[in-house]
């Protein structure tokens, strides 16, 4: 069974080390489009990208909240990543297994829609903690931040 997918991404390296990675995957009939040009009214339950760290990932889940979603992370964010992981939201590193990303996929493919199921909030952070995960996802310790922001440490 062929599943209609949207395979987001930000550049041309992006694009094609996705491709690359999900060519041995006839399931997913991929459509392709640039991050900023996804076409109105498209109806695609299945969406693909790349996000290389925590604050673009939660933009893109708040963005497809109502979308099964799949993640693709660099290996060291895959942690920090996973914490956006519900029934409509799959994290996965890049280069993860061969078996991983086929049980993965099988998953995300056979998964129910968002919207056939429980009923979860979206990830909604304020600007100012939208800060603080930046300034960790950064790596940046805990001194660090509090200059940046401004804040005394006790």
């Amino acid at each position: 069974m062929n599943h209609e997918t949207i395979l987001l991404y930000h550049n041309t390296f992006e694009r094609e080390r996705m491709l690359s990675r999900l060519a041995s995957y006839p399931q997913l009939r991929l459509q392709v489009y640039h991050l900023g040009a996804v076409p109105a009214g498209n109806e695609s339950r299945n969406y693909i990208c790349y996000c290389s760290d925590l604050p673009s990932a939660v933009q893109m889940k708040r963005r497809l909240s109502s979308q099964n979603l799949l993640i693709f992370c660099p290996k060291p964010m895959k942690m920090m990543c996973s914490l956006l992981e519900d029934q409509s939201t799959i994290v996965l590193s890049l280069t993860c297994s061969e078996p991983l990303l086929e049980m993965m996929l099988g998953r995300f493919l056979s998964g129910p829609h968002p919207n056939d199921g429980v009923n979860e909030h979206p990830v909604v952070l304020t600007k100012r903690e939208n800060q603080v995960l930046t300034l960790m996802v950064s790596g940046q310790d805990t001194r660090q931040i509090a200059s940046v922001l401004g804040i005394k440490m006790s």
